[in-house]
């Protein structure tokens, strides 16, 4: 049943972003955008096939993504690029390509500027497109790419085929590798579905609902707490809508969330968000070095909260090139295999005090910006979006796997579009055939 459910969602999933995308099938370069994303979801549904097939010593996936991103990039007019938008990503870049060179890791850089690549050309195209088609068509082409990941969500429901994690809790994901992955795609389904103008409200809040029920099946506790921003601007604005009733909307909102979420989350779901009550009563348990936690410290959180202790102090130990510059991408803490499971910190080891001051500061600066456009409801549902991706950059990385980038490259598009008004005109590239 799975092989054959998958290869159906793959065909379905191509058949419905090619009729979303029929008005704009002669814009070559729009249409290679959308192709990037949906081949990247469609390898990440494929599950452990394209992570175990191996091509010239890499996986289908890696190899994949490499190639598509490659191949887009380089169709992509020069002139594209010359976007002053797109400086500080290329700044972002090269200084995480200069800490990688001083700290020796330069075996990573081929997967760190394949990222970036995906995160800079997606970005300029999606922002050419919303110029040239407008941001309705460019939805409903972004809608139909989540559908594919949820799609493969309710497959794996239907087959009973969760992710089992270490607790015995369920994640419902498809053919996604982790939880964390599947979230951050549900997250962003649920911002493009936040931000289309859905003829009726009776759409719009079934299609955030679809998305928050997508959030609560992963069972990924970060991506919930990161969606709460979305929801509440999408909240407001259907309310203005109705003359005012925002306010009495909003409560009724947080009423049945209150009600109806302890009984439909999974029971393990609840007791993780327990956790978070005791490290806020219990801080000053955590604030010492890592080496003197206990077994019982080291599990709160999922062992997040000495994870994160082991690399700040990592980070605090570090001469003063790496503080600034970092250790190089995929760079481990000392003594730890994993990742710290906060991009404040992962960026700010690997990349340096430098880079993660301008990755932070161009997501600020982002969401000040799309809170500020003329266009308020489009401006203030991406800054959420942006406030989202930071709440979830606190339990899990988003900035080191390419759907993040992914999630980041629209956010960022589509704050470049809303924000357009308040720059002057400049040329646009008309689409190619």
């Amino acid at each position: 049943m799975w092989p054959a459910g998958t290869a159906a969602i793959l065909a379905g999933s191509l058949w419905l972003l090619l009729v979303q995308l029929r008005p704009m099938r002669d814009d070559r370069l729009t249409m290679m955008a959308f192709a990037l994303v949906w081949l990247r979801f469609a390898l990440a549904a494929l599950g452990p096939t394209a992570l175990q097939t191996q091509i010239a010593g890499q996986s289908l996936m890696a190899l994949g993504t490499l190639l598509a991103v490659g191949a887009v990039t380089l169709l992509a007019p020069l002139g594209l690029f010359r976007s002053e938008r797109a400086a500080p990503i290329y700044a972002i870049a090269l200084l995480g390509i200069a800490g990688s060179v001083l700290s020796g890791s330069a075996g990573a850089l081929p997967s760190y500027v394949t990222l970036w690549a995906l995160f800079a050309v997606l970005a300029l195209l999606l922002e050419r497109a919303y110029a040239l088609h407008g941001p309705p068509a460019v939805l409903r082409g972004l809608l139909a790419l989540f559908a594919l990941p949820l799609a493969m969500q309710a497959l794996s429901m239907v087959a009973g085929q969760p992710k089992i994690g270490p607790d015995g809790s369920y994640s419902y994901i498809g053919g996604y590798g982790h939880e964390s992955v599947f979230a951050i795609v549900a997250l962003g389904g649920l911002v493009v579905a936040a931000l289309y103008p859905w003829p009726t409200r009776r759409h719009g809040w079934a299609a955030v609902a679809l998305a928050i029920a997508a959030l609560l099946f992963a069972n990924y506790r970060t991506m919930l707490l990161a969606a709460l921003p979305v929801v509440l601007a999408f909240a407001i604005f259907d309310g203005r809508a109705g003359h005012g009733r925002w306010l009495r909307r909003l409560l009724w909102v947080a009423l049945l969330s209150v009600l109806v979420l302890p009984l439909v989350m999974p029971q393990t779901l609840v007791e993780r968000f327990t956790e978070i009550g005791v490290l806020v009563r219990d801080l000053d348990r955590f604030l010492k070095p890592p080496e003197t936690f206990t077994a019982a410290d080291k599990d709160v959180l999922s062992a997040r909260v000495y994870i994160w202790t082991s690399y700040a102090a990592a980070i605090g130990q570090a001469d003063l090139p790496r503080l600034l510059l970092g250790h190089g991408p995929e760079a481990l803490a000392p003594g730890m295999q994993v990742h710290p499971h906060n991009e404040y910190l992962r960026v700010t080891y690997q990349h340096g005090l430098l880079g993660a001051a301008a990755l932070f500061g161009f997501l600020f600066a982002l969401a000040i910006a799309a809170a500020r456009a003329a266009h308020r409801r489009a401006g203030i549902v991406t800054s959420a979006g942006v406030a989202a991706v930071l709440v979830a950059s606190t339990g899990t990385s988003l900035f080191d796997r390419p759907e993040g980038m992914i999630v980041l490259a629209i956010l960022t598009a589509t704050a470049w579009s809303v924000t357009a008004a308040r720059r002057a005109p400049r040329p646009v590239l008309r689409p190619t055939a």
